[in-house]
């Protein structure tokens, strides 16, 4: 290459290198590549093929070089190649995977992969091999016999002669697929049969080798009987003629005596056998023995047929290719080509398959709608194809069908969009959504709200199936947006109609409605009333009894801001808020109660008291009303001996008799209906021989106060230039403080709903303030329930999940701020003074709710994604899906002004835990630790320690099967009146019950969409239910267990009433699954399907008790079914 040629191939590479947002944005390389496959004759695979960047990427697979078609039995799914059933024929050779980036068309070619395809023939057959012709078969010669089958792997052949098995002798030797016999003689006549074997299959064969040595004593076969394929309950017969025979007989392989002429056996005067009424026990070899009527020495001589029932096998759960679910509607666009395979079923003799018109006719192998061997093509279709199309496959057997219904649908036009709507708060609403198009539920109708997906709320929002109207019941300032609804007809893009706006007019309401309340005597307060609506409304007070809007000169309203300037007693009553706007009028009446907060008269201080001596704590306070007075030691009410402990009615303390064990820190709590207050003291106990009548029950010594100054002020001396530090750096610490403290806490003064602090130490070792707002707050609260999800509602959420995240919160409820009015009432009473906190604390009984309803909220319509008060747990079915809530879910975080906790956030994993439990694609286990607990956890000693191991086991009872069964004999240690004793039958059962455990115990998610079946049973002392899904290949996988132990009672019953027990327990139990669902449950009690029919009345001669389960199933939705015991799988 010259100077000049290198120099302008450098410049062409370089300008490549540098086209903006071509090479390196769309480089790309496989990952994975396709992998060689070892896999067997009609068996499903695929081949894998991926890129490391899919953007602007397309794929393709080729054989050999040769691009593929898509066809029923292999096509593309995605990336990857799909084979329903593997062919050796037509799938031998090198496949690779095409990945083109249509942006630059640089197109890369995946290494090859093949698949190594095990099989093994259909048919095998016995040929001669030497001599090459069988009449060259001489008595004293030699015979090899050749076993010819196919097969892709090592085979192994065994012989028989005369459907005995041969082995290796001196005359008798085997290699490979031969057999070799020397030193022939008439002894060694008969059939000669081989079968092959190999991993994949076992083949014998159908063409037989007949050896036939002429002998001049021995009886000469004439006419061989031949292998019958008969028809149960038919007629068979065995030809069988023998020349120089005194006699014919016939026996079974298993029978020694001939058989002999009877009601369906009849030999023939020329040797046949006729069978009639053939039976299944007919099927296996005869033989038929001639022998000589020339000389009772000669060998006789055997010949044997195999008399086979013809059968045909049933299609199956997938008859056709590719796979349709069972009751599916196939769905063709109008003008397209439609493939469908039907898949032939195992028979013999062969079987013969056709395809029949939805009017009866049999489809030929020509025209538009023709057949091409079991596989249906339907060019160009139209409406009037739609329609029931049948498969056959028929021999002597019988008849099996299948049939499959498909629609050739048209693409769907949007002919009238929704209509923008305005409404009123709390009316309904109605978008109607007209389509031109093939009807439901070939074609569905969804909706979006501001361009995201609608989800249906029960109660709130429905869409009709049929004519796809979006109705919303009780419209709420949420529901206004953008509204356009989707037509989705299978194998058509997805058509979006224009939105239609809904703009709601918000109703006239009080935000919040104003509640009751307590106001402190002499103090300035206020009462708010405040109310929204689509104008804005004016806001009055008015006192019941006063004139309108007439106020003392000390309150001042506000627009609905009551200021009282220094309560009065006057001030008590019943005061109305009334709010008017164009709208209308409303109006809320509360009741306001003057009181005076408790305040202490008498502090109680830090006292000595003296062991055997009287001594006593100083508490009293006024207020009105007159407080309560109650004392408590170490934070624990009534922790006193009531014998030398007693509180008089003045609020004091008194102890009759001091002893050493009552030292510690006294809690004084006095408080009324305006408010409480705390004060807590220590009692220091001495021993009697420090006893003085100056100092007992006083305070603390003066002349150890004077030691102690003297001790703090030598030390405070000494270590001066420390201290003079230490100071400094707590004035910059406390500022510090102050400036987070603001963020949570303001200064309060003379508030009446003062909580005491409670310190809370988290895992981690910091510190969480909270109130014991039990004593203030809690009591007087409105009550406020919001349910938090149960565990089986989270875990259904996660349900089809294959990708996992949990987010969790920093602060929990402390990121939500609560308003000034809120604030007041969340005062704490601190060492520090009175704080009002201005964020949702821990410690209300409302705040769980609260803060679940808010969570609720923020995440509404995004699927997949489950707040459980401080955790966010997301899922999806695959990482785009996963990520894409992802960010969804952060976006509205940051929109709510939340914050997360980094370091306990976990993302895109494959399996999480969720309130105890291993989540992962497969489905639902025990976590490691809790299996490990239960396995490591020792014998117990006493009914306390066996009732908390089977709290621990009960923890995961969906997953223990007949768990009633095996802890029958621990249950009885639990019962009363029945003394401990650990026994080897205690501790049998004891271990049992840990097997039942394992953390490989899997549970399927709960899945609507898929069929119920609920399967129930009871012993003499447990009953058991599993609740189990039917899967789409027919299977069924358990959703969770249940069961318990019979109580004596239930012991008594019959059988049957038992049986019954069991299904209703087990009704019961999974309430929650089975209420508004169709379902199936199965018994092995046959009597009950006459007893719960849902179909039939009720039976009158039944037991009350039944009579009354019976009508209670009348509530749900089902069917039943009867299985003997053996067959039910789970239990």
């Amino acid at each position: 290459m010259d100077t000049i040629t290198l120099a302008r191939l450098v410049c062409f590479v370089a300008g490549l290198l540098f086209i903006p947002g071509a090479q390196l944005q769309d480089s790309y390389y496989f990952q994975p590549h396709p992998q060689d496959q070892n896999v067997r004759k009609g068996q499903s695979a695929t081949l894998e093929c991926g890129v490391s960047n899919s953007k602007h990427v397309v794929f393709y697979w080729t054989l050999d070089g040769d691009p593929l078609a898509n066809t029923s039995r292999r096509f593309q799914q995605g990336r990857n190649l799909h084979f329903t059933r593997v062919d050796p024929a037509k799938d031998a050779g090198e496949f690779k995977c095409i990945a083109t980036n249509v942006t630059t068309g640089i197109s890369l070619a995946s290494q090859g992969a093949q698949l190594n395809i095990l099989w093994i023939g259909d048919q095998a057959r016995v040929v001669l091999q030497s001599p090459d012709n069988p009449a060259d078969l001489k008595p004293g010669g030699e015979m090899v016999l050749r076993c010819k089958t196919e097969g892709s792997s090592e085979v192994r052949f065994e012989w028989f002669h005369n459907g005995l098995r041969m082995f290796r002798n001196e005359r008798v030797s085997f290699r490979n697929k031969r057999l070799q016999v020397a030193g022939l003689s008439p002894a060694d006549n008969g059939i000669y049969s081989c079968r092959a074997a190999s991993d994949v299959g076992v083949v014998d064969s159908a063409d037989n080798f007949a050896l036939m040595l002429h002998s001049d004593t021995a009886a000469h076969i004439k006419l061989l009987p031949k292998d019958i394929i008969a028809i149960k309950n038919g007629t068979a017969s065995f030809d069988c003629v023998f020349e120089n025979a005194a006699a014919v007989e016939w026996y079974t392989q298993t029978n020694d005596v001939p058989l002999s002429n009877n009601s369906r056996f009849t030999i023939f005067p020329n040797g046949s056998l006729s069978i009639s009424s053939i039976l299944s026990s007919d099927e296996g070899i005869y033989k038929c023995v001639g022998i000589s009527d020339i000389s009772k020495e000669a060998p006789q001589q055997t010949y044997a047929a195999r008399l086979k029932l013809a059968y045909i096998e049933s299609f199956g759960e997938s008859p056709f290719e590719p796979p349709i679910g069972q009751d599916e509607l196939k769905v063709v666009p109008l003008g397209s080509q439609f493939e469908i395979t039907c898949v032939k079923p195992g028979g013999r003799p062969k079987v013969r398959v056709w395809w029949e018109d939805p009017d009866g006719r049999i489809i030929s192998d020509t025209g538009r709608i023709r057949v091409d061997d079991t596989q249906l093509i339907v060019d160009g279709a139209k409406k009037t194809d739609t329609g029931n199309y049948t498969c056959s496959a028929e021999n002597v057997a019988a008849t099996e069908r299948t049939s499959l219904y498909f629609y050739v649908a048209a693409a769907p036009t949007i002919s009238i969009p929704p209509a923008s709507l305005v409404t009123e708060e709390g009316d309904s609403a109605m978008f109607s959504c007209e389509f031109n198009g093939s009807p439901y539920p070939v074609t569905r109708v969804t909706w979006l709200k501001d361009g995201n997906p609608l989800r249906e709320r029960p109660g709130s929002t429905s869409v009709h199936p049929h004519n796809g109207t979006l109705v919303i019941n009780r419209v709420g300032m949420a529901d206004a947006g953008e509204y356009s609804c989707v037509v989705d007809t299978n194998g058509f893009p997805s058509v979006v109609s224009e939105e239609a706006k809904l703009v709601v007019k918000e109703q006239l309401k009080f935000v919040p409605p104003p509640v009751s309340t307590r106001l402190e005597l002499g103090a300035t307060t206020k009462i708010y009333c405040k109310a929204r609506g689509s104008s804005a409304p004016v806001v009055r007070w008015k006192k019941m009894g006063q004139p309108f809007f007439q106020w003392p000169s000390h309150i001042n309203d506000d627009n609905g801001t009551l200021t009282f300037k220094g309560v009065s007693n006057d001030d008590a009553g019943k005061y109305i808020c009334i709010a008017t706007s164009s709208q209308g009028i409303i109006n809320a009446t509360i009741n306001v109660d003057v009181v005076v907060m408790p305040k202490f008269v008498v502090e109680p201080i830090d006292t000595q008291a003296y062991e055997g001596y009287p001594t006593m704590l100083h508490c009293q306070a006024n207020g009105d009303p007159t407080p309560a007075v109650q004392w408590d030691k170490n934070n624990v009410m009534g922790n006193f001996d009531q014998k030398r402990f007693q509180v008089m009615d003045n609020g004091t303390l008194y102890v009759s008799e001091v002893h050493m064990e009552d030292e510690g820190k006294y809690g004084c709590t006095v408080g009324n209906s305006g408010g409480f207050r705390r004060a807590e003291v220590l009692l220091n106990v001495k021993s009697a021989e420090y006893y003085s009548p100056n100092n007992a029950g006083r305070g603390l010594d003066n002349g150890e106060e004077t030691t102690m100054s003297k001790t703090v002020g030598v030390t405070l001396g000494a270590a001066g230039l420390y201290m003079g530090l230490v100071i400094g750096l707590m004035v910059f610490c406390r500022m510090r403080r102050a400036r987070k403290k603001a963020r949570l806490l303001a200064e309060a003064t003379a508030e009446e709903w003062a909580t005491p602090v409670v310190p809370v130490v988290k895992r981690d070792g910091s510190i969480r303030l909270c109130g014991d707002y039990r004593c203030t707050v809690n009591k007087s609260v409105k009550p406020y329930t919001y349910p938090l999800p149960t565990v089986n509602e989270v875990l259904s959420t996660v349900a089809g999940g294959k990708v996992f995240s949990k987010l969790d919160l920093s602060q929990a409820y402390l990121q939500l701020p609560v308003d000034d009015a809120t604030s007041r009432l969340l005062t704490l009473n601190t060492h520090k003074g009175l704080f009002r906190v201005k964020r949702l604390p821990f410690g209300v009984s409302i705040a769980v709710a609260i803060f679940q309803k808010k969570m609720e909220e923020v995440f509404a319509g995004v699927d997949g994604v489950l707040p459980y008060l401080d955790d966010i747990y997301i899922t999806g079915t695959d990482m785009t899906s996963h990520n894409l809530k992802l960010e969804e879910v952060l976006q509205r975080l940051d929109q709510a002004g939340l914050r997360l906790k980094r370091e306990k956030c976990c993302f895109a994993l494959p399996e999480i835990v969720l309130l105890g439990f291993r989540v992962n694609a497969r489905g639902i286990q025990p976590t490691v630790d809790k299996v490990k607990a239960i396995h490591e956890a020792p014998s117990p000693t006493n009914v306390v320690e066996l009732q908390a191991f089977l709290g621990l086991l009960n923890f995961y009872g969906s997953f223990l099967k007949r768990r009633s069964d095996i802890l029958e004999p621990l249950h009885k240690l639990l019962q009363k009146d029945v003394p401990w004793e650990w026994t080897a039958e205690h501790e049998e059962a004891y271990k049992a019950s840990k097997g039942l455990l394992t953390t490989d115990d899997l549970l399927v998610h709960y899945d609507e969409k898929l069929p119920l079946i609920l399967t129930s049973d009871a012993s003499s002392y447990g009953l058991g239910s599993v609740l189990s899904h039917l899967l789409p290949n027919g299977k069924e996988a358990p959703v969770a267990y249940y069961s318990r132990t019979m109580t004596k009672t239930e012991r008594n019953y019959s059988q049957t009433d038992k049986e019954a027990l069991a299904i209703l327990a087990g009704v019961k139990k999974f309430h929650s699954y089975l209420l508004g669902r169709r379902f199936r449950i199965v018994t092995d009690h046959r009597p009950l399907l006459g007893i719960f029919n849902s179909t039939k009345p009720i039976p009158q001669m039944i037991s009350p008790r039944v009579l009354r389960w019976s009508l209670s199933l009348q509530a749900y939705d089902y069917e039943l079914e009867y299985r003997k015991g053996k067959d039910i799988v789970f239990l």
